[in-house]
């Protein structure tokens, strides 16, 4: 949903989430899984490239300030942000329409579902693919501290507003 997406990179980003919805679970649950393991790096290049093209958006720019403030792993902020932040850009009609598509296009959603109704579908796909995949789904779940965290949200939400990665996120957030 990056604003300077194009179709290159909107298909680089579609076939990598593909790829990630059949082999992401199978590679965590066999390690052993050489096949699902090089599936999974080619959707890593696959994401990079898209991502490269088009820009992230406010997920990777929390995330930043998440790992450098309280250095909680990129990966696991940006998964536990993930859901939160579809909520939030889907209050814009065309990310909504986009999310759908992609949930429509991966198998996640049917095609006559509304857009609503495939977006919620994505947004519960995520948390189910990381409750199966044993991650914590939100910060206290990690372990952080909550006073910690009021003590720096301020500062956190705005280093976030003014990381490169906010350059390009569809809905602007404010701090």
């Amino acid at each position: 949903v990056s604003t300077a997406h194009n179709e290159f990179s909107s298909a680089l980003a579609e076939k990598a989430i593909e790829i990630c919805g059949v082999f992401l679970l199978r590679a965590y649950l066999d390690g052993s899984d050489m096949h699902a393991r090089k599936k999974m790096h080619v959707a890593s290049c696959l994401a990079g490239l898209s991502f490269n093209t088009a820009g992230l958006g406010i997920t990777h720019s929390m995330a930043h300030q998440l790992g450098a403030m309280f250095h909680i792993p990129h990966g696991l902020a940006n998964a536990i942000l993930l859901p939160h932040v579809v909520t939030f850009n889907s209050r814009d009609e065309g990310c909504l329409n986009r999310y759908a598509q992609l949930a429509k296009v991966t198998g996640i959603a049917p095609f006559t579902d509304t857009a609503r109704v495939a977006v919620d579908k994505l947004i519960a796909y995520i948390r189910d693919i990381m409750e199966k995949t044993e991650m914590p789904t939100s910060l206290i779940a990690w372990g952080m501290d909550r006073n910690e965290f009021e003590a720096g949200k301020r500062q956190l939400a705005e280093n976030a507003l003014v990381d490169t990665c906010t350059q390009t996120t569809p809905l602007m957030p404010t701090a």
